[in-house]
């Protein structure tokens, strides 16, 4: 622990110390993972599709993809992950996957950010990785084939 400089023992402010947190008590609890998500749709819907943020093009690109395999928007239930560095989070594939139980989805698409181990989630490329990388559509496409075969 740094020492505390005189100037501020004079004016008598604390120093704080940082410490873990209680045993027993997980630092990442599931429901601070529901402000860093964004819903869209309905739970009902028969696809699910979890994603990173969306720009205007990247959405109509997605609109496009999806409107390629027979699929409207209105049929989609989308949870928007606002921060990537939560699909490497242990705590936040458990948050996920309730979600995910909760959904009444017959199909599943992650589109970018670290894969989640979810069984029967489809993963691929994100609208705008696609929109700077034409080469990898092929890849997406692949992946739009495998999900219209299970809806």
């Amino acid at each position: 622990m740094r020492p505390l400089s005189s100037h501020l023992q004079v004016m008598g402010i604390q120093q704080w110390v940082l410490r873990a947190a209680p045993s027993g008590v997980p630092e990442e609890r599931e429901g601070d993972f529901s402000l860093q998500i964004a819903r869209q749709g309905e739970v009902a819907a028969p696809l699910l599709i979890i994603t990173t943020a969306l720009d205007a093009p990247a959405e109509s690109l997605l609109e496009a993809m999806l409107w390629a395999i027979g699929v409207q928007r209105a049929d989609c239930y989308q949870i928007t992950v606002l921060d990537e560095a939560l699909f490497t989070l242990e705590g936040f594939h458990h948050f996920i996957q309730q979600q995910v139980a909760e959904s009444a989805a017959d199909a599943m698409l992650q589109l970018g950010g670290a894969p989640l181990p979810i069984s029967g989630l489809i993963t691929t490329h994100h609208p705008r990785h696609l929109l700077r990388h034409p080469e990898d559509k092929r890849i997406a496409w692949e992946a739009l084939k495998q999900l219209r075969r299970q809806l």
